[in-house]
Formats: C-alpha cells, sequence, structure tokens
C-alpha cells in the first residue's frame, strides 16, 4: 500500500465458506507488506474514523484488540487464522470473533452499517474494554450492538453466534457460518382452495411467512420481527 491509501473490500467471495461476501470490509492505511483485511481489521478502521484526527492505526487496534479481549502482541492487521498450520486456541478465538462480526453484520443486511457502527461506540465510550470484552451471546452487549437495528432479531443473533462460539475446529467455524446462509426451503399451503401461505425455512431457525389471499394480495411477516 505505497499510496497509504484506506483497504476497501466489496464484494467476492469468501475464500472459507465459498459464501459471498455481503460486508464492506476495510483496513487501515498505513497497512503494508502481507496484511489482511478482515472485520476485525474493519473495526480498527472504523475507531480511526470515529476517533478525534490523528488517531493511529497502532492506538485503534490496541482499543479494539482490548475491547474483544485478543492478547497483547497480536497484530490484526497480518494475523491470519486460516493460515495457521494448526487449530491453536488463538487462531480459534481470532477466527471466532472475527466470523461472529461477520455473521452479525451479513443477518443486519441494510443495517450493517449500524451494527459495526455501534461496536466502534462500545468500544470508544469504554462500555467493551480489556475488563468487560465484546461478548456477541451476552444480551447486554446484544442489544448494544443491535440498538436501532430491526433487521434482524436477538433470537437469531444468539443462534448464529452460540454455533460458532462452541465450534471446537476451524473447520466447525466455517460450518457454523454457512449455515447461517443456507439457502431457504419453500413450503406452499392452500388453505380452503383461496388462501395460500408460503413459508421460507433458513439456517437460523428463521421463518418467513408470505400469505397470498384470493385476490392475489401478498403480506409478508418474519419470525422475531
Amino acid at each position: 500500500n505505497p499510496n497509504n491509501y484506506t483497504v476497501q473490500i466489496e464484494g467476492g467471495t469468501n475464500s472459507d465458506t465459498g459464501l459471498p461476501n455481503t460486508m464492506v470490509l476495510k483496513a487501515p492505511a498505513s497497512a503494508s507488506g502481507n496484511f489482511v483485511v478482515t472485520p476485525l481489521t474493519t473495526l480498527v478502521q472504523s475507531f480511526i474514523e470515529n476517533s478525534p484526527p490523528g488517531t493511529t492505526a497502532a492506538q485503534a487496534e490496541a482499543a479494539v484488540s482490548k475491547a474483544l479481549g485478543i492478547p497483547a502482541g497480536v497484530d490484526l492487521l497480518t494475523y491470519d487464522p486460516l493460515a495457521q498450520t494448526a487449530d491453536t486456541q488463538l487462531a480459534l478465538q481470532i477466527q471466532k470473533l472475527a466470523v461472529s462480526v461477520a455473521s452479525v453484520v451479513m443477518l443486519a443486511e441494510g443495517q450493517a452499517g449500524d451494527v459495526v457502527n455501534n461496536i466502534v461506540a462500545g468500544i470508544v465510550s469504554g462500555s467493551f474494554s480489556e475488563g468487560t470484552p465484546l461478548d456477541l451471546s451476552n444480551t447486554s452487549d446484544l442489544t448494544s450492538v443491535l440498538k436501532g437495528v430491526t433487521s434482524v432479531s436477538a433470537e437469531e443473533v444468539t443462534a448464529v453466534v452460540t454455533a460458532i462460539q462452541t465450534a471446537t475446529s476451524l473447520t466447525g467455524i466455517t460450518d457454523s457460518q454457512s449455515a447461517a446462509s443456507v439457502a431457504f426451503e419453500v413450503e406452499v399451503v392452500q388453505l380452503a382452495g383461496k388462501n395460500a401461505e408460503v413459508n421460507f425455512k433458513g439456517g437460523v431457525g428463521d421463518t418467513i411467512t408470505v400469505s397470498v389471499d384470493k385476490d392475489g394480495t401478498a403480506t409478508f411477516s418474519r419470525g422475531g420481527v
């Protein structure tokens, strides 16, 4: 990155899951050499963007690491858990954090930016810190992260994050993330020959119902929302 531009990636395919990338990923302008662009480097860059002028990448990285409970000495701009030769505890910890953040952002769909900003706001304010790191399975933390977000329910996020956090290998983490994005199954039910319900059942235990009356008017509802 010789011109010191902020690195930004949109679209593409996740190399671990093979799923489309729906998160805008970023890395600070100071990233150089064999750097990575991940959900965690995205938090680092977002911290810089929401901090006073002059805030360095090193300061932002230190704040994000403490807020996520990441051990000192881990360089988030270069550390790639998927490149490790074994499923070490550190690799599992970093990958679980990155995938959990990415999954919440993915589930939030059009409000993905709100999720990232809420996490960063919690880091800046000290709500997430070395003593009380962010835990997306914690009700209080999840409430803060989903503040103002209406596109996904806490129940949906909890189901996905719990599966990720209980994984015991990098492959298990990938499988849990993939399960949150499986194709929907479709079931059509005819009611008294007049109304029809179309139920879409997805991988996070949610149900979307499309009801069509005899005049062809459709109404939509989703469990938990």
